[in-house]
């Protein structure tokens, strides 16, 4: 059965896929667009759960909780966007051990609402003595020239090991790059802090939509090229075409963050929680379902586990996907 070409109108053949007048082919461009949406979708998903603690920003009365959360996720992401080697350890929440490793040092991150707050969170409530030898404490970026006053006080009563210096007080304390207002504004949508926090998470993710968009794109349209002119175009097709995407999953991710941060995104978020926490536990009560769950977790954490470790990193998957 003869059909014809959606964008010229050229009558082809029945076994005929590629256009022989503007060589366009339908199929190849819904499987681009399928392809892109696909990963563009999990990489926004997988930006938000390795690059943020959205779920943990929960700001109470007078930002009493959650900023804490969100000044380790802004610091951590200037750190990389300035090209630093970042590891984020402090998700597992360890006892005392550091929020991230920037270049090998590990640093501890307090955001309280004032400097005096802010030092004494880092000491031992019942000794007295700082808890986190061997890691640098991050600082509110305006409470920094109070916080090291603070921490030179804390070396003369000799409350932290290794030092007896007033003047190491810099090589404990770091200025952060929020300050405590920042902090608080970034687990909010709607305001400058946030917009601009999740515009630099979701430039990461906009980077990889481009340099897939272009990729699919490219290999596409190279398989109907005929000379070098037309190689010459595709690259420059390709080049648009993850120029937009790239756009479009920026935007997208803007929006998603700044959704998850309202009353009605935690809400959808905690009751999606919710809905998935149920479906695995169900799916894991049988042999098939047990079968599913170790096979995904297998998938997504590339070893072999079982039991609840199996269960909540299916449920993260889940989560993540929805």
């Amino acid at each position: 059965m003869k059909h014809y070409c959606l964008h010229c109108g050229a009558e082809l053949e029945e076994e005929r896929i590629v256009c022989p007048k503007c060589f366009s082919c339908l199929y190849l461009e819904m499987l681009d667009s399928k392809l892109f949406t696909s990963a563009a979708g999990v990489l926004t998903a997988r930006q938000l759960e390795l690059n943020t603690q959205w779920m943990k920003y929960k700001c109470g009365i007078n930002g009493s909780a959650g900023h804490g959360f969100a000044a380790e996720d802004g610091n951590a992401m200037s750190d990389i966007l300035k090209g630093h080697n970042v590891e984020f350890s402090g998700k597992d929440n360890s006892m005392n051990g550091p929020d991230r490793i920037v270049d090998g040092i590990k640093i501890q991150s307090k955001y309280c609402i004032n400097a005096k707050k802010t030092v004494n969170a880092a000491f031992d409530s019942a000794t007295g003595v700082y808890q986190y030898e061997g890691q640098v404490l991050e600082v509110p970026k305006d409470q920094y020239a109070d916080a090291l006053l603070e921490m030179e006080k804390k070396i003369l009563a000799g409350k932290v090991p290794d030092y007896s210096d007033p003047k190491d007080a810099t090589k404990i304390v770091q200025c952060g790059d929020y300050t405590y207002k920042q902090a608080v504004n970034l687990t909010k949508a709607g305001n400058i802090d946030s917009l601009v926090f999740d515009a630099k998470t979701h430039t990461i993710t906009a980077f990889s939509a481009f340099g897939i968009s272009f990729a699919i794109k490219l290999c596409l349209l190279m398989m109907s090229c005929r000379n070098i002119e037309e190689v010459k175009d595709s690259v420059k097709l390709s080049f648009l075409s993850g120029l937009q995407n790239g756009t479009i999953t920026l935007s997208s991710g803007i929006m998603t963050s700044q959704l998850l941060k309202t009353v009605f995104g935690r809400n959808f978020a905690a009751t999606t929680q919710r809905i998935v926490n149920h479906a695995v536990d169900n799916a894991y009560q049988c042999e098939l379902g047990k079968k599913i769950v170790h096979g995904l977790a297998k998938n997504i954490l590339r070893k072999d586990i079982y039991g609840c470790t199996a269960k909540n990193a299916a449920k993260k998957y889940t989560k993540n996907f929805f």
